[in-house]
């Protein structure tokens, strides 16, 4: 598969997926928002690691769903 090919099938992968991506994101996000806040970081390094923990978790499970049939099938099963 070449590179633009790849890219065009993830650009389009969040549709079929996006309930269990919107619900996945906000989680990955406040996980890492609270697991950074004894450090006392600045605000901004909370969200840029918030940010790209957000884009990267769910790009993890968009992969995760799309390479494993039974997973994809229990979170079929549960309309996710």
């Amino acid at each position: 598969m070449g590179a633009l090919t790849a890219w065009a099938a993830l650009h389009s992968c969040p549709g079929p997926f996006s309930l269990l991506t919107s619900l996945a994101h906000r989680v990955v996000e406040q996980t890492l928002a609270l697991g950074l806040r004894p450090f006392h970081l600045p605000g901004e390094l909370v969200y840029a690691a918030c940010l790209g923990g957000g884009v990267f978790g769910s790009l993890a499970f968009i992969l995760l769903r799309r390479r494993f049939a039974g997973y994809d099938r229990v979170l079929r099963a549960v309309y996710l």
